[in-house]
């Protein structure tokens, strides 16, 4: 993945469904992609057309070590706001 990245692929490319790098790396628990991709700036915040976060679809998988590294990050109040939501949820 750093190769292609490296090599200009684009961090926030968009698939049909909406869905980006970053919201699949959640969905698979993928901590270092995770935070490779955030390193390389991308969007945080954004949601696919079935209403996926990139904090959602890893907390509703069970991979503890991206939601936390999600909600402990900066940005992770950004225009999401579901982290409260996401704690009652899967609590």
């Amino acid at each position: 993945m750093l190769l292609l990245i490296e090599k200009s692929a684009a961090v926030d490319s968009v698939d049909e469904h909406g869905q980006t790098p970053l919201l699949f790396a959640g969905r698979g628990g993928h901590e270092a992609l995770v935070q490779l991709l955030v390193e390389k700036g991308t969007v945080v915040d954004s949601v696919c057309k079935y209403s996926q976060t990139p904090l959602s679809w890893p907390a509703e998988n069970g991979h503890e070590a991206v939601v936390e590294e999600r909600v402990s990050a900066d940005d992770a109040f950004g225009e999401e706001g579901d982290i409260l939501h996401l704690a009652i949820a899967f609590s």
